[in-house]
């Protein structure tokens, strides 16, 4: 049989390992409509580092979507960080030339 503490550890190792499961299946989900309008109205009220810090995490998933990179770059340019900005800006142009 196994002692309490090797029971404890094969515990946590199992918890960790679905925690990290978790994280992994949360962030590798593109934007949805609601966050992009959350995103949206942030930047408008010129809360620029929240919308960044809302869109950063959805950015290698969202990475086709013109209407994403044109608000990461919005909220880049705003939190100036100009590298970001024109990146995001020029994806958004590429993606939605009209």
């Amino acid at each position: 049989m196994f002692s309490n503490a090797c029971c404890r550890l094969w515990c946590s190792a199992r918890l960790v390992a679905m925690f990290s499961i978790a994280c992994v299946a949360v962030a590798a989900r593109a934007a949805t409509p609601t966050e992009l309008q959350k995103a949206t109205t942030l930047i408008s009220e010129q809360h620029y580092q929240e919308a960044l810090a809302l869109l950063q995490p959805l950015a290698a998933t969202s990475a086709a979507d013109g209407q994403f990179n044109y608000l990461l770059g919005r909220a880049a340019l705003g939190s100036k960080q100009p590298e970001l900005a024109l990146m995001s800006l020029k994806k958004s142009l590429e993606l939605n030339p009209d």
